[in-house]
């Protein structure tokens, strides 16, 4: 072993170059590899470590204040088996604003924030004393620049006294500002007092149970506690199952990136390492020859190739999974402070430990298979034909290639990309694998763009009116203003959903809204008991298009028949779109709280919002649509452009690699060629077209297939995201941008093929033969 050991370590030291393009190829793809599986085996584990350090809920229920009171609830957590409960407290919908910013609350009346279920983790200033105090969750104090001492104004009342913000706290029931509304708390006796209507207030009870329920669960526990109740006394259901989903959609999204991404970079590492020792191999025919004629078995020349590559590899590894775990951090860290636990490192001995044997044992695998070769000559074969195959043995593709009608550089460099076609092939790999990283890439930032710039809504008019100013003021406002076009009315209403544990948001339109949302399939609804939901709620509920759901509101039964599925990123797949009619069979007297307006062509909207907003500042919130999908795939947009950046690299790098191997072994040739007057120009553009021609073929291979990776990610993406993308969204691929990622592609294989084409053209002839 001794000897093989020496082998190996000297010829690496022979090769540093190779060897050390390896060890940055190695760096790259076993970081990412490291990152993915990092996050993968982290994704969730904060939300759960802070769920159990502050006895979260498993089931919060909203119970109607016109319905029943809070002696009426005291015996529901003996009804469900509860093991801990909290509340019943009071709980109001309110808009507060904030300098020029307005923003709606879950205002909660709780005493304190202790108690055996629902903790909650003050983290800056204190809990309430008296009234006219406020308590708002960190991440609202993040997302909307609120600092302990600053005052909040409640916009539900004529009487609007500010409250004072005295803490910030971490509440395990909610998931970030960016996805979901946030609550805040205030003495049990003020919430009734800021209340505009009492028909908003509800009564929210915690249920805490010895095992963690199932969604099936969930809905057995409404089963069980409608019938000991007055009709329409349950408002709403969440379980924890929803909240942790939205909790975690962001490192999700992040995640199913990665592990794409991943595989690429594996596969990459995969051709380019078989390709290095087909390389030595062919290169090094006489020496192989007589390392067997001195005693070495096929077993030993095998793994003196193997070791070539590991030794690499796995200095690479050792520099690569640290770096990885330590770059998911960020996510990981991030996901800490808003839960409010301490921020620990979150690193998976067990996912590093995959990350590093799996990436060596794939280069042993890649490095073996062509050593075979290598361990099956014979030693007088092997030093019979030296250090490359006889030309007999030759590509006929080659040679056909090479009498070409072409200029002689482009003729010579055009045979040497198929004189060896399994060379070849390797080589097309590395190159199809960062063309297809790159169109995947175009594709999915496109996709974020158009999501951003490319939603009906943008460029509308959004009036949030607060319960203490009359609709028909508001209505006359909007109506008086020469630039409005047309006006949709909205309420929102919890909706109880059949097979779906948590409340699906039921938005009720008094208008047309069909040009405010993009319909993938079926038709708008046109009277009641008609609705348009998007993808999630539809698998949830295991219903298509022209089945009924027998849902209700506020315990009304509502029978709906869906029409068409619509694309709404706004409620993450739990959103179902209604008529007016049909919203006021559950509520008679129902006012909308929000309006979207369509302005004229040519109608200045910042103004327009503005002029609105001056006739009554303290109760209207008025601003300008710009819809999009938010802080998942702004990140996740950014993840992809630092992972296509990385594929590059390994490309580039393996492309280096190959061009430097076909070099070598073509020294003789080319310092006879030079030797006939070849040109150091000539023979640059020789050694580039060689690998030009390969990436070509990579190009027309891996552009359609970057197309194809991209619809099945975003597919995927739309289920986590609980919907599908319209036709515009995979459609980001202009006929123009095609050519030009195929082109990308043959930069990269150029930009690899660069330096050993130089050191080929500046070498000398005589230095060349006397080498050879």
């Amino acid at each position: 072993m001794s000897a093989v050991l020496v082998k190996a370590v000297g010829d690496l030291r022979r090769r540093r170059l190779q060897s050390l393009v390896l060890l940055v190829i190695m760096l790259l793809a076993s970081g990412t590899a490291a990152l993915a599986l990092t996050l993968f085996s982290q994704n969730g584990r904060a939300y759960d470590s802070a769920f159990q350090r502050q006895q979260g809920a498993h089931l919060i229920v909203g119970y109607d204040s016109r319905h029943v009171g809070p002696d009426q609830l005291q015996s529901t957590p003996g009804l469900l088996n509860a093991v801990a409960s909290g509340g019943p407290w009071p709980n109001a919908g309110i808009r507060f604003a904030h300098g020029t910013s307005k923003f709606g609350l879950n205002l909660v009346g709780r005493p304190s924030p202790d108690g055996p279920v629902a903790l909650l983790q003050v983290v800056s200033g204190r809990w309430l004393q008296a009234p006219g105090e406020i308590v708002i969750t960190k991440s609202a104090a993040d997302f909307r620049s609120i600092s302990v001492g600053d005052q909040l104004l409640p916009l539900s009342v004529p009487d609007k006294r500010p409250l004072r913000v005295v803490g910030e706290v971490v509440d395990v029931e909610e998931a970030p500002a960016e996805v979901m509304t946030q609550s805040a708390w205030v003495v049990p006796e003020q919430v009734s007092a800021l209340v505009g209507k009492l028909d908003l207030l509800d009564y929210q009870v915690y249920y805490r149970f010895a095992q963690a329920p199932s969604a099936a669960d969930i809905d057995a526990f409404r089963s069980r506690l409608e019938p000991t109740l007055p009709p329409g006394a349950i408002d709403y259901f969440v379980s924890y199952l929803n909240t942790r989903q939205l909790f975690n959609i962001t490192n999700s999204v992040i995640l199913a990136t990665l592990l794409a991404f991943s595989l690429f970079a594996l596969v990459a590492v995969t051709a380019i390492v078989a390709n290095i020792v087909m390389g030595m191999v062919v290169a090094n025919y006489r020496e192989i020859g007589v390392m067997k004629s001195i005693g070495f078995t096929p077993l030993q020349v095998v793994t003196v190739l193997v070791l070539q590559m590991l030794f690499p590899a796995l200095v690479g590894c050792l520099l690569g999974v640290p770096l990885g775990t330590l770059a998911s951090q960020p996510l990981l860290l991030r996901s800490a402070s808003v839960l409010g636990i301490p921020p620990v490192l979150g690193i998976s001995p067990l996912m590093d430990l995959l990350a590093f044997a799996g990436c060596l044992l794939l280069v042993a695998l890649a490095a073996t298979l062509p050593g075979l070769r290598a361990g099956r000559l014979s030693a007088v074969s092997a030093i019979t034909m030296g250090s490359a195959p006889p030309t007999s043995r030759a590509s006929w593709l080659g040679r056909q290639l090479r009498r070409l009608p072409l200029p002689l550089p482009w003729a010579l460099g055009a045979g040497d990309a198929a004189i060896r076609p399994l060379r070849g092939a390797f080589t097309a790999a590395a190159i199809l694998v960062g063309v297809t990283t790159i169109t995947f890439a175009f594709g999915l930032h496109g996709t974020f763009a158009w999501s951003f710039h490319a939603a009906p809504q943008n460029g509308m008019v959004l009036v949030n009116r607060s319960e203490a100013y009359p609709e028909s003021k508001i209505l006359d406002t909007l109506q008086a203003q020469p630039q409005t076009q047309n006006v949709v009315a909205t309420a929102g209403a919890n909706l109880t959903v059949p097979g779906i544990s948590g409340p699906v948001q039921a938005q009720a339109f008094r208008g047309d809204p069909s040009h405010l949302y993009t319909l993938l399939d079926g038709r708008w609804f046109s009277g009641p008991g008609e609705a348009v939901a998007p993808a999630g709620v539809l698998n949830k509920a295991h219903v298509r298009i022209g089945d009924t759901i027998h849902a209700s509101i506020r315990d009304h039964p509502v029978d709906l028949k869906v029409v068409g599925t619509d694309f709404d990123l706004e409620g993450f797949g739990q959103q179902m779109l209604i008529d007016w009619s049909t919203y006021q069979q559950a509520v008679p007297d129902a006012e909308a709280s929000s309006y979207t307006v369509q302005l004229r062509p040519g109608s200045d909207a910042g103004a327009y919002a503005q002029r609105v907003y001056q006739t009554e500042p303290d109760f209207l919130d008025v601003s300008v649509s710009n819809l999009g999908i938010q802080s998942p795939a702004g990140i996740g947009d950014v993840v992809v452009v630092a992972l296509a950046v990385v594929l590059a690299l390994i490309a580039v790098a393996g492309i280096f690699n190959t061009v430097l191997l076909n070099v070598r072994d073509n020294v003789r040739e080319m310092a006879v060629l030079k030797s006939l007057g070849l040109t150091p120009g000539s023979v640059r553009v020789m050694v580039v077209v060689s690998v030009g021609l390969v990436a070509v073929v990579a190009c027309l291979l891996g552009v359609p297939l970057g197309v194809y990776l991209h619809r099945t990610v975003l597919g995927l993406l739309g289920g986590l995201l609980g919907n599908q993308f319209p036709a515009p969204a995979y459609d980001v691929f202009q006929p123009a941008s095609l050519p030009l990622l195929g082109l990308a592609g043959l930069l990269l294989a150029i930009a690899g093929a660069l330096l050993p084409a130089n050191w080929a053209a500046r070498s000398r002839t005589v230095e060349l033969l006397r080498a050879e």
